[in-house]
């Protein structure tokens, strides 16, 4: 059991990304994320669905990124499906020198940061360059972190081994007993059928 990690470094995670209007050129090689914005695409959107984030449990979006366009900064929004925008986006200064830079968003204070978090964007009205992301992570808030402990007596299976959990992170604990022998309490912490 670990908190969820939502985290892209690689070739592989970053294509998870995608462009929400047609024009962008997206590039997942050599483990980055390289967005390229032509003239012509009125504010460009990329995004990432299916992430089903509780919003509660994570404060900062850390991303390492190169900016090369012509704007010096970045706007984003969560759960703003399609091409729509969402009132009360964040925008974040990301210079645009083409130097890498680590760039730590607060997200605690932040009113869309709030329930589930299904989709995420980022967006500006950029008309040319790019930008290029090293890596894009949401960081969990440091809440108390519970140990937590899972054996079995018998033959069958668990839905997660021992780990740890964040406090308030919700975990639906599932036994499948193997054929012959059958499921009888959850016991510990918590006794229950």
């Amino acid at each position: 059991i670990t908190p969820a990690n939502y985290v892209w470094t690689t070739s592989d995670d970053f294509s998870d990304w995608s462009a929400v209007k047609s024009g962008m050129t997206i590039d997942t090689s050599n483990d980055q994320l390289n967005v390229s914005f032509p003239s012509g695409v009125s504010w460009p959107m990329l995004a990432v669905t299916d992430l089903n984030i509780n919003a509660s449990l994570y404060g900062t979006l850390k991303i390492v990124v190169k900016n090369s366009t012509d704007k010096p900064d970045l706007q984003m929004a969560p759960n703003a499906p399609g091409t729509s925008f969402a009132t009360g986006r964040k925008k974040e200064t990301i210079p645009n020198d083409n130097q890498w830079h680590t760039i730590n968003i607060d997200l605690t204070n932040w009113g869309l940061w709030t329930g589930t978090i299904n989709e995420f964007k980022f967006y500006n009205n950029f008309t040319s360059g790019s930008i290029v992301f090293d890596k894009i992570e949401f960081i969990p808030i440091n809440s108390t972190i519970h140990t937590i402990r899972l054996s079995k007596e018998g033959q069958g299976l668990l839905n997660y081994s021992s780990g740890t959990a964040l406090n308030g992170q919700v975990l639906s604990l599932n036994a499948i007993a193997d054929a012959g022998w059958q499921f009888e309490r959850w016991e510990g912490d918590i006794t229950s059928t």
